[in-house]
């Protein structure tokens, strides 16, 4: 389950940034899968009883996906 349907469904964001001891800003940014770090998201599992999983943060790469990623850029010579 996403977060932000989590928070949807069983909270608000002030009060599960409240329990997360962060600001409702953090939240939002968590929400839109920024500034994640696995602290972070094995706090967020914690505290939604595992009904928001690891991941839940990453979306599935498919081979459709994968061809849409566009190809890495070689670092220019310094």
């Amino acid at each position: 389950m996403k977060l932000a349907q989590w928070i949807k469904e069983n909270s608000t964001v002030t009060d599960f940034a409240e329990r997360l001891g962060k600001s409702r800003a953090q939240v939002h940014r968590y929400m839109n899968g920024e500034n994640l770090s696995r602290r972070v998201i094995e706090q967020i599992c914690a505290e939604t009883g595992g009904e928001v999983r690891p991941s839940d943060f990453f979306e599935e790469l498919t081979p459709e996906r994968f061809d849409e990623m566009p190809a890495s850029q070689p670092e220019a010579a310094a």
